[in-house]
C-alpha cells in the first residue's frame, strides 16, 4: 500500500497544470462541455478552473478569458467570438404575445441590459421611452436566463452562450437581429508567454470558437483591430 501511495503521488506531482480564469456564464456555458475534450486528448494536463468576473493578478493564473474590446496592458489577447446579443424568452409567455416586431416588445417587461437601446435601434425600432424594464437587475446572463424561463421578463443574451437551451426549447428568440459588434471574448495569455501548454492551450480554444464562428457568424472570422490593443493571432 505504501508503494502504490508513493507512485500515485508521483504521478499527481508529474502532472502538468493550467490554471484557467473565466467568466461565470462562459465558464459554464461554453468552456464545460468543450474542456472534457481537451483532457481526454491531454491526460497528462489538468485544468484548474477559477470563476471570477474579475481580471485576477498575473501570478494567480495563466489563461484568462476575459470580454470587452481587447486592451489589457501586459496581455496579449486572443479573439475568440463576439458577444451576440438577442433577445430571448420562455417559449410559453413568447406564444401568448406573438412577438413579430420589435415595438410588440412594448407589452412586455424587459430584464435591464445596457445594450437594450442598441439593440433595439438597430433592429429597426425606436427607443421612445416606452419601454418597462424590470426593478431588479441581475449580476450575471445565467440569472437572467433562469427570469427569463420562469417568464418574469425578456432577457438580452448571447446566443452563442445559450444555444443549448434554445435548441431544447428552454428559451425562444423571437427576433433574427443579433447585435454582435460591442464586445468579443478574449483568451488572455501574459506577454512573452511561451510555455508550451500555456500556448497550445489558448491555441486549442481559438480552435474551438473557430468551429463556432464558421456556423454563426460568416465573414467574422477576427475581432475588429481597436487602437493600440495588442490582438494576437490563434494560429
Amino acid at each position: 500500500m505504501g508503494e502504490i501511495d508513493v507512485a500515485l503521488s508521483e504521478f499527481h506531482d508529474s502532472r502538468r497544470s493550467i490554471r484557467v480564469t473565466a467568466p461565470p456564464s462562459f465558464a459554464s456555458r461554453w468552456l464545460a462541455p468543450r474542456v472534457a475534450r481537451y483532457q481526454a486528448d491531454n491526460p497528462d494536463v489538468a485544468i484548474e478552473l477559477d470563476v471570477s468576473t474579475d481580471l485576477r493578478s498575473k501570478d494567480a493564473f495563466d489563461v484568462a478569458v476575459r470580454t470587452g474590446a481587447g486592451f489589457w496592458p501586459g496581455f496579449q489577447a486572443h479573439p475568440l467570438f463576439p458577444v451576440d446579443l438577442t433577445p430571448m424568452i420562455s417559449p410559453a409567455l413568447a406564444d401568448r404575445h406573438r412577438l413579430s416586431r420589435v415595438s410588440d416588445l412594448q407589452g412586455l417587461t424587459l430584464l435591464p441590459h445596457p445594450h437594450w437601446s442598441r439593440w433595439i435601434v438597430e433592429a429597426g425600432a425606436k427607443d421612445d421611452g416606452q419601454l418597462h424594464y424590470a426593478a431588479i437587475e441581475y449580476p450575471s446572463h445565467d440569472l437572467n436566463a433562469d427570469a427569463a424561463i420562469a417568464g418574469e421578463g425578456v432577457a438580452l443574451l448571447p446566443k452563442s452562450l445559450f444555444q443549448t437551451m434554445l435548441s431544447d426549447g428552454r428559451l425562444s428568440a423571437p427576433f433574427d437581429h443579433v447585435l454582435t459588434d460591442i464586445d468579443w471574448h478574449f483568451a488572455l495569455l501574459r506577454d512573452g508567454e511561451r510555455r508550451e501548454e500555456m500556448t497550445a492551450f489558448v491555441a486549442w480554444l481559438c480552435s474551438q470558437a473557430e468551429l463556432d464562428r464558421d456556423g454563426r457568424f460568416p465573414g467574422a472570422a477576427t475581432a475588429p483591430r481597436r487602437g493600440e490593443a495588442p490582438y494576437a493571432d490563434c494560429h
